[in-house]
């Protein structure tokens, strides 16, 4: 709550608008669209979490945002019983201290980035071990999530589950052998569903692709430089004229709003799209002209 009063975030990051629209894609019942131009890396447990924002409707951003910030809290807290556990509650305060004061962990939680409750569940992971030694199961289940938000989770219950081995009973080491092996799974059988390949990786965009991106985006721009206001989007008074400009004002972001819109009629916040894009706070005087 200190966090979101004194920054007042206001947007999340592109792979959070991602998985929110692949979550509305998905109880609309449609397949989501891994395979559009640009899309980010998909990520089943944030579009599955991303579910539980959509009944804000045009707030579902400040609900993830919300999320997000208490897994930073949750982090900064387990990273203290840690400490403890291991050393001293001084040591476990320290460390604490040393997360809570990093600059970019801030600003991946005020942002909605999903490195944050991964980076939760590993640290819970490990202090649940350190309780109790070998503990099994609930470690499992903590790396399992985690690897549903990033696949390095997937080596650290690998090697857990190597770990377990030598005190396991052949039962234990088969329900073991499942939860190691149940992120990876999930992932793939999403992947497969979706796209009908089990090993999707989003391809990058060709050389035509792009150019011919640059070329709408030219023209977008002219359209957005006209408006009252635009100057904030160009805090140095030049408007980009060429493809070599477009990696500065994230091309990608832009056109995937226009191409949603275009072919999708989705009703989109023009505001919110714009502050996505360009990381920026728009003017009383642009915002009403839009």
């Amino acid at each position: 709550m200190v966090l979101f009063a004194i920054y007042t975030p206001s947007f999340v990051n592109y792979d959070a608008q991602w998985a929110l629209l692949w979550a509305r894609d998905a109880w609309h019942g449609f397949l989501p669209e891994y395979t559009a131009d640009f899309a980010p890396t998909p990520h089943p447990l944030a579009t599955a979490v991303s579910s539980l924002a959509l009944p804000f409707g045009g707030e579902a951003d400040i609900a993830i945002l919300w999320l997000t910030l208490l897994s930073f809290g949750a982090l900064v807290y387990l990273t203290y019983r840690l400490g403890a556990e291991l050393f001293t509650p001084w040591v476990g305060a320290v460390a604490a201290l040393v997360v809570l004061s990093r600059p970019v962990i801030l600003s991946d939680a005020l942002i909605g980035y999903q490195d944050l409750p991964f980076a939760a569940l590993v640290v819970g992971a490990v202090l649940a071990e350190a309780r109790r030694h070998r503990r099994g199961i609930a470690v499992l289940v903590l790396l399992a999530l985690a690897g549903l938000l990033r696949p390095e989770a997937w080596v650290l219950s690998g090697l857990y589950w190597l770990y377990l081995w030598p005190a396991a009973s052949p039962r234990d080491r088969v329900r073991t052998a499942v939860l190691a092996v149940s992120a990876p799974l999930i992932w793939a059988g999403s992947d497969w569903i979706v796209t009908g390949d089990p090993l999707y990786v989003p391809a990058e965009a060709s050389e035509e692709d792009q150019a011919r991106i640059a070329d709408e985006l030219e023209q977008a721009l002219r359209l957005l430089a006209v408006l009252p206001g635009a100057g904030t989007l160009y805090p140095h008074g030049e408007v980009p004229h060429g493809a070599d400009r477009c990696p500065q004002i994230h091309a990608p972001r832009l056109l995937w709003c226009l191409e949603r819109v275009q072919h999708a009629g989705e009703e989109l916040e023009i505001e919110g799209v714009l502050r996505t894009m360009f990381d920026v706070r728009l003017t009383e005087g642009f915002k009403q002209r839009i």
